[in-house]
Order: structure tokens, then sequence, then C-alpha cells
């Protein structure tokens, strides 16, 4: 997972001023959004929002 700043999440559709980038797809989400997501009960939450690749 890389930093860029100031873009849309992939999640939330928002911007973010920290963004996170997966480096398996390269798509970017808010880090607080990313996180959310991580923390989450759902089987979907180590594939990424976008694309469905495993994040890990």
């Amino acid at each position: 997972v890389s930093t860029s700043d100031d873009s849309l999440c992939g999640i939330c559709f928002e911007p973010h001023t920290i963004m996170r980038q997966l480096k398996v797809c390269v798509h970017e989400f808010g880090e607080e959004c990313l996180l959310q997501q991580l923390q989450s009960k759902f089987a979907w939450r180590y594939k990424c929002a976008s694309c469905r690749r495993a994040m890990l």
C-alpha cells in the first residue's frame, strides 16, 4: 500500500487527505475507508472494493 494526496476514494467517492494505493491493482482508497473495510466482519474485507482482487 503506497500513499498519495487529495484524490477521490474508490469506496465512498469523496476526497480524502490521506489516500492509500493497493499494490496489487493500483486502485486508491481513503485511509479511513480502507481501515473500516479491513476491520469489518464481511468476507470481502481483504479484497479490493473496485476489482475484488485479493489485497493480502
